[in-house]
Order: C-alpha cells, then structure tokens, then sequence
C-alpha cells in the first residue's frame, strides 16, 4: 500500500458548513465577519483539494487505458499535495472553531 488514503470518506465540508452557517445566521459581531471570510476561504480550499486529489486518482485509476499517457509519479505528487494543503486548511477551520467557541463563551 502506497499510505495514500481519501481525506475522508464522508461529503468533506458537512461539518466546517455547519458551522460555518451558525456564524453566518446568528452572529452579528464586526469581528465574525472577518472569521467568515477565514472560513470562506478555508472552505473553498478544501473543496479545491479534494477536487485536485479526486483528478490525480482518476488519472491513476485510468492509467492503463488505452491512448492515454499518465505519469504515475506526477500524480502520486499531486495526491500527496492535496492530501497536504486539505489538512491545512481543515486546521484553519479548526483553530477558527475553537476561537469562535471561545468568543462565545466570553459573550455568554
């Protein structure tokens, strides 16, 4: 086995959507505005990287079709790249979670 896994197995964002929506619908504090754009953008990153490693599996997986041209090694890269900046920007949901659970707390 090659250690290369999916991201995960579930639709990736269910959660970050959550609660990205709660800080959306509920909050109406200057600074959330700036944390939603910080979700936003981690968001889009990971849809943009599950994309981006969903592409490299395919090629993998159609290799060996005829009358195509597939460079293993390339994609085995571009799997782990993604595979990479996905956790990236699932720990900058994280970190924008556990701030936001912490401003509410001090709001409470």
């Amino acid at each position: 086995s090659s250690g290369l896994s999916y991201p995960t197995a579930r639709p990736v964002t269910s959660e970050a959507n959550d609660v990205f929506k709660i800080l959306c619908e509920n909050i109406k504090i200057q600074g959330w505005v700036k944390m939603a754009d910080i979700l936003a953008t981690a968001l889009g990153g990971l849809n943009t990287q599950q994309a981006r490693f969903g592409r490299a599996a395919d090629n993998i997986a159609n290799a060996s079709t005829p009358g195509r041209s597939v460079d293993l090694a390339s994609e085995g890269v571009e799997m782990i790249s993604a595979k990479t900046l996905y956790k990236a920007n699932l720990a900058v949901v994280k970190v924008a979670e556990e701030n936001a659970r912490i401003l509410l707390d001090i709001l409470a």
